[in-house]
């Protein structure tokens, strides 16, 4: 499912993203209460920082794309140590799927 994670930070707005490039569309699975999950931890520090998202994938090429916004999180993408990303259930809450990259 999961290809590639790209930490991409826009100027002049700020606004920070996490994309990520998928295999497949994930969309209908949003659709059908899943939602990804995004978790970041900080470099030097215990914390987790959750930016999960619902947002429906695009294709472009032959890759799907979506992303969560990192932007309201208050943290710098420089500042990021691993991420955990997955797909969970809504209702009941269970994870089906989940992937760690350290950067």
């Amino acid at each position: 499912m999961l290809k590639r994670i790209y930490l991409y930070g826009e100027r002049p707005s700020y606004r920070k993203y996490i994309l990520l490039q998928l295999n497949n569309d994930i969309s209908k699975k949003l659709s059908d209460g899943y939602a990804i999950f995004v978790h970041a931890k900080l470099k030097g520090s215990e914390s987790v920082i959750n930016i999960d998202s619902t947002l429906k994938s695009v294709k472009i090429g032959d890759s799907w794309y979506t992303y969560a916004d990192a932007s309201d999180t208050g943290i710098k993408l420089s500042d990021i140590e691993s991420i955990s990303i997955g797909l969970r259930q809504l209702e009941p809450e269970k994870i089906i799927s989940q992937y760690d990259v350290k950067l």
